[in-house]
């Protein structure tokens, strides 16, 4: 029979349940440990995994290290150096601060800490098995501390069960080590997983190094920086183009005071921001950095800390929005539309060669017609250039060897002297993709093969000196804040009665009349909104809407909030409401969806998505009411068109997402012409 009388668990079961709400899996650890390092004032951080973390998690840094007496204590729960005071919890600006993360980490793994504080000669080692202490002896040590995870839940079976793949555990290592070196762009991180180097941060300060040395070298070269202060609040980090998006928010990162967090607040301001200027269902990639005074902030909602409750919700979104629509606004986001045609595939490089094995085969062609066929191909490089020439030799020799031994044992050293040469050439070296000079290449290599020179001395050079630019985020484009991309374009004319063309600068726009004019109707009804001078009109035949009697009363309580969107409603009866002005923008059909869809689906507290949800509506509606592709349109309307978007917030793309102005350059256009 059970009994059910109330005991104190013994400290070792209490200590593996706190375990349980800390240290999950083994990024728990990894982002415990690690922000303790952070939080003594560390400038160097070296974290190493082995087996996704299961096997080994050695985190070793420079910082203050832990004074000797002090080592014992830091493994007791609800021990913390950060907190002394009650209202210290309502102002942290540390990292931890819990007190749970060591001894958590230690019931449930074998864990050896050395570290030595920088005002004593000596440093400390500790060892744990499942939070029991095994030794505790002075050492000597590098200031700083060095602690070591070993077999991590060997004692907890159950937990280490339902740990995931090793490839998804590391995985969710990787990620968390990403945001941690970006969260602190000052300190120098060194991330080693099964000892391989992954990254290594320089510890400049420099948020754009940082990610330069996480992420592909692509997405850093189109970042656009972002630096705002207002309400004394500072927001600093990256976005993205519009033209660089991803299919999910895994690359939305924020911090808060240095701290990564997740926050919906941020997350509904970043979507607000790109709704109408990126298509449906992509998102932009963000880094952003939020200072705020800790006062105004709860972190203390979650164990894992990675939650944040802003006191001031509203001002939060309003920064983001102004910070980000600032920043895009001065930047060209005008989509470059190359004209180049496809590159030459695999498969047409091997008919090509197929073509030379076949006329070789009836020994109608010399090495100079190899050449000339492998000339076609202006952007191979060296090493590939004499890796397919080798590859060519050896097939012909194949194909020749039944007729004449002697020329095939000619071609056979030929074919030796190109694959020694290309080993040399590409012998600790990586393969790149320059393009060569056409001309001198092909003279070079015909040389080559008719002399039976050593191929591809230094005198082939490339057409440019390789200038990595991609090390540099995106610069404003316009010297003023009041210059637009649609200044100084010249009118050239209209096609297919659909396409704008005008010329500026060398390069050639293109605008689409039903996009521009559509993104010109929804964002007056915007700003109409947001002035409150949205028009009504009244409607012979007043909507009727049934609803509960807690919608009722909802309604009628936000009814300013309608008003302001261009509805006109009053009670009706016991349950029903009666509409009998709608916005001018809208049909009576479209009013009648959009005042239900705001009844039924929106909850009243929120006026915003109120308003977001009739902006969805207006999509569709000025879609409709749009110039249309294939009409045809005078001087003066295109005028009063190119008038109009200058003066929008976002004037490069439709609603939808979809470009409203393209350009293709004039080099673009002469390479259709052979001019280059």
């Amino acid at each position: 029979m059970l009994d059910y009388r109330i005991i104190q668990l013994d400290k070792d079961i209490s200590n593996k349940i706190a375990a349980g709400e800390v240290v999950e899996r083994p990024l728990a650890v990894v982002k415990e440990l690690v922000e303790n390092a952070i939080d003594a004032q560390s400038t160097k951080i070296t974290v190493e995994v082995k087996d996704a973390g299961k096997t080994l998690i050695r985190i070793t840094d420079n910082g203050l290290g832990i004074q000797p007496s002090d080592l014992l204590l830091a493994f007791e729960r609800h021990s913390t150096s950060k907190i002394r005071t009650i209202n210290d919890i309502y102002n942290i600006s540390s990292l931890g601060f819990r007190g749970e993360a060591l001894a958590s980490i230690a019931s449930v793994s074998n864990v050896e800490m050395i570290s030595k504080h920088n005002e004593y000669d000596l440093g400390k080692r500790i060892m744990l098995s499942g939070g029991v202490v095994k030794e505790n002896i002075d050492v000597g040590a590098p200031q700083g501390t060095t602690i070591m995870v070993k077999e991590l839940f060997f004692n907890t079976p159950a937990r280490l069960k339902f740990l995931k793949s090793n490839n998804a555990e590391q995985n969710a290592v990787n990620d968390i080590m990403s945001k941690l070196a970006m969260s602190h762009p000052e300190i120098s991180f060194k991330y080693i997983v099964n000892g391989q180097n992954i990254f290594i941060t320089p510890g400049n300060k420099k948020l754009y190094d940082v990610i330069l040395n996480v992420y592909q070298k692509s997405l850093a070269k189109n970042l656009l920086p972002i630096d705002y202060f207002d309400n004394g609040i500072t927001l600093t980090g990256y976005t993205s183009s519009i033209e660089m998006t991803r299919g999910n928010r895994q690359n939305q990162i924020v911090f808060v005071n240095n701290r990564y967090v997740k926050s919906k607040t941020v997350d509904n301001a970043i979507a607000t921001v790109y709704r109408t200027i990126i298509p449906h269902n992509r998102f932009p990639i963000v880094f952003l950095n939020i200072q705020i005074d800790p006062s105004l902030i709860d972190i203390n909602i979650h164990p894992a800390k990675t939650e944040i409750r802003f006191h001031q919700e509203g001002v939060i979104k309003d920064l983001i929005y102004k910070a980000l629509k600032f920043e895009l606004n001065k930047f060209n986001l005008v989509p470059d539309k190359p004209l180049n045609s496809t590159p030459v595939n695999n498969k047409e490089v091997l008919k090509s060669y197929a073509e030379v094995n076949r006329l070789k085969s009836k020994d109608t062609i010399s090495e100079r017609s190899v050449v000339d066929v492998k000339a076609n191909f202006t952007d191979i490089t060296i090493e590939q250039e004499t890796h397919n020439n080798a590859e060519i030799f050896k097939r012909n020799l194949s194909s020749t060897q039944k007729n004449d031994y002697k020329t095939c044992q000619e071609k056979k050293e030929k074919t030796k002297v190109l694959l020694n040469n290309y080993k040399t050439l590409t012998k600790d070296k990586p393969i790149v993709s320059k393009p060569l000079v056409r001309e001198d290449s092909h003279i070079m290599i015909e040389k080559t093969l008719m002399k039976d020179e050593k191929p591809f001395n230094n005198k082939l050079i490339r057409e440019t000196p390789f200038v990595e630019d991609v090390y540099k985020p995106l610069k404003p484009m316009f010297e003023s804040e009041e210059e637009t991309i649609y200044d100084h374009l010249m009118f050239i004319g209209q096609i297919f009665n659909t396409y704008l063309i005008y010329e500026k600068k060398g390069e050639m726009y293109l605008i689409d009349q039903h996009a521009a004019h559509e993104k010109i109707l929804f964002e007056n009804f915007v700003m109409d909104y947001k002035q409150k001078k949205i028009v009504s009109q009244m409607i012979l035949v007043p909507i009727t809407v049934d609803v509960s009697t807690m919608t009722k009363l909802n309604v009628l309580n936000n009814k300013e909030s309608l008003q302001n969107l261009g509805f006109d409603i009053e009670e009706f009866g016991e349950n029903s409401l009666v509409v009998r002005e709608i916005p001018q923008a809208f049909d009576l059909k479209t009013a009648t969806f959009l005042i239900n869809d705001l009844i039924d689906k929106m909850d009243f507290t929120l006026p915003e998505e109120r308003f977001e949800l009739a902006l969805d509506t207006l999509m569709q509606r000025s879609c409709k009411a749009a110039i249309k592709a294939n009409d045809s349109l005078m001087d003066i309307e295109v005028k009063s068109l190119i008038s109009q978007l200058k003066g929008l917030d976002d004037p490069y793309t439709c609603p939808h997402g979809r470009p409203i102005i393209i350009k293709i350059s004039k080099g673009e256009i002469e390479k259709k012409f052979n001019r280059t």
